[in-house]
């Protein structure tokens, strides 16, 4: 399975989606690829400090990790109507199909998941709801069902002020 989320303020809940699941892939998409190898090393450095206390991680994490520029998501760079527009585009330019494989971690605003579940058709939504995280599908056959269900690490106070 393959993880698709936008690099956003939200760190600690991004780096549980992340470490939760054994992910083939993880395609962060963010504006700033300096922000994207700073997390990526607060990531690796927090793994390594909770390897001990559980098996799901692994050092092979780093090279599974992959940038994808957008535009910016700052509303106080863009008006609102802007970004969804320049974001639209940039999806659609984006090649390689979304399939069955593929999970988009909900960590943007409404607007970016409606262009990345339209313009990209992402078909599964991965979102954090209290101590679990929920697989949600988009089409209308499995809406109205429970969501699949993945526990996420505890944090400590050591781990929050290490991710962030």
């Amino acid at each position: 399975m393959r993880l698709h989320a936008i690099l956003g303020k939200s760190r600690l809940h991004l780096a549980s989606a992340i470490i939760a699941v054994k992910w083939g892939r993880v395609i962060l998409y963010g504006s700033d690829e300096d922000e994207f190898n700073s997390f990526t090393k607060d990531l690796m450095g927090l793994i390594r400090s909770r390897i001990d206390r559980t098996n799901q991680l692994s050092f092979d994490l780093v090279d599974k990790l992959e940038f994808i520029s957008i535009p910016s998501l700052d509303r106080r760079e863009n008006d609102m109507l802007s970004m969804i527009e320049s974001l639209r585009s940039r999806l659609r330019e984006l090649e390689g199909p979304i399939d069955g494989s593929d999970v988009l971690f909900y960590s943007g605003t409404k607007p970016h998941l409606s262009l990345f579940v339209s313009e990209r058709g992402f078909e599964r939504i991965l979102s954090i709801r209290g101590d679990s995280l929920g697989m949600h599908s988009v089409k209308n056959a499995n809406k109205g069902k429970e969501p699949m269900k993945v526990g996420v690490p505890e944090w400590d106070v050591d781990s929050v002020l290490r991710i962030h």
